[in-house]
């Protein structure tokens, strides 16, 4: 149920929203969205992001179906604008998601893959690879309104006997593993005692350096989503094979 730009504000949401499925866990995987200024550390400077892509549109909001022409076509008509330029829609964007590119093996597809890496740099920051990131001071001010919105998202979930997994992408920057440490410690303190809640550290599992497993710095490859999914399996399986949990038998 992923959205394009949309941060953890939009879980609870999208959780109302598509309750008619009647899913039996919930796993929320999001960080990057939220990270707002590549400094976030300083909580004055950090953005909070209320983007909800789908609510936009009164189609949706009506009859809970989401109309994809009028979007194609604003993107169509960026492009027609930019006289056909894709870089110069993509660099009035943070970081624009090109898709296909992964799979351009063309020197124009390698130079936008490294622009778009280099963009994803200036807004989030880089990512160190001293171990000593882990012993920071804990900084639990500069996400609470990210974290208050995931937990907002597990209550939501657990008042209708949903279980959750609570997944962290994989590391972009220092900030980004911050905000993670930052959220597991808030999780384990509300939900510590209940079994179906879970948090899972993805953290590690995909070296977002690696242009074979990010080509651009910020989206995965298959191989990369693959190692992801591959990380949610035992979460998942012991929510949905645990009978002490109520709804899960």
């Amino acid at each position: 149920m992923g959205a394009n730009a949309q941060g953890a504000y939009g879980f609870r949401f999208d959780l109302q929203d598509y309750a008619y499925l009647k899913y039996d866990v919930a796993i929320l995987y999001e960080g990057y969205n939220d990270l707002g200024n590549a400094f976030a550390f300083d909580p004055t400077v950090g953005t909070v992001n209320h983007y909800l892509w789908r609510r936009q549109s009164p189609i949706f909001r009506l009859t809970g179906y989401f109309p994809v022409l009028p979007l194609a076509l604003r993107e169509k008509a960026q492009l027609l604008r930019a006289g056909g330029d894709a870089n110069a829609v993509a660099n009035r964007r943070a970081v624009a998601f090109r898709p296909g590119l992964a799979t351009r093996a063309t020197a124009t597809a390698m130079t936008d893959a490294a622009d778009i890496a280099d963009r994803v740099v200036k807004r989030f920051g880089t990512l160190s690879t001293a171990p000593e990131l882990s012993h920071q001071p804990l900084d639990t001010t500069s996400w609470a309104s990210y974290i208050e919105s995931v937990i907002v998202a597990v209550q939501y979930a657990r008042a209708r006997g949903v279980a959750v997994v609570v997944a962290s992408q994989p590391y972009i920057s220092d900030a980004h593993v911050a905000q993670q440490r930052a959220l597991a410690t808030a999780l384990a303190e509300r939900f510590g005692n209940d079994r179906a809640v879970r948090y899972v550290n993805l953290g590690t599992a995909v070296d977002m350096r690696d242009p074979k497993m990010a080509y651009d710095g910020s989206h995965l490859v298959p191989k990369g989503n693959q190692i992801v999914a591959g990380g949610l399996v035992d979460a998942v399986r012991e929510l949905t094979s645990d009978a002490d949990i109520p709804g899960h038998d």
